[in-house]
Parts: C-alpha cells; sequence; structure tokens
C-alpha cells in the first residue's frame, strides 16, 4: 500500500469533468483507489467511483489523501498524482 498527500492548487475543483478525468484514470489501474479529504474530514472514498469521488467535495487548497493498493500501486499513485498537481479545472 502506497499513501501520497497533496494539495489542491487555487484553480482545482473536484468536481464535474475533473473528477471524471480522475475516475477514468483510476479505472485504468488494477489497484483499489481511495481519495480522501482530510481538510474537510471526508473518509476515504472509492476513486473509481464517480458518484462518490464528487462527494468528497474537494477544492481549492484542500488536502487529499490518496492510498493505492495493489500490484500496480506505485504507477497508480503518481498518474493520479501527477494529474491531479497539474490540473487547471480548464
Amino acid at each position: 500500500m502506497v499513501t501520497a498527500e497533496i494539495v489542491l492548487s487555487e484553480t482545482t475543483q473536484l468536481s464535474g469533468q475533473f473528477a471524471g478525468r480522475v475516475v477514468s484514470l483510476a479505472t485504468e489501474f488494477s489497484s483499489y483507489i481511495q481519495i480522501s479529504n482530510v481538510s474537510a474530514q471526508i473518509a476515504a472514498v472509492d476513486a473509481k467511483s464517480l458518484v462518490k469521488l464528487i462527494k468528497l467535495a474537494g477544492g481549492p487548497g484542500d488536502h487529499l489523501v490518496i492510498t493505492a493498493d495493489g500490484a500496480d500501486e506505485r504507477a497508480a499513485l503518481h498518474a493520479l498524482r501527477e494529474l491531479m498537481q497539474r490540473n487547471d479545472s480548464s
């Protein structure tokens, strides 16, 4: 199991189209992937579920924790962290 914490940029909102991109990327991996919103004290949800991911209500400046567990956990964590850190929500 691997874990990383990221801070959403001032232009990143974890909703709508961007949340869909996160789910689409997460489903490319076989690992079990969860994301929690530490800032809002929202427990971890399945990163492969759009409805659950949107409920995290991640917004600018929020601290998120990504956890991946499985055969491709490191690749999954790296890809999701990179997507979230370079997103501009446009």
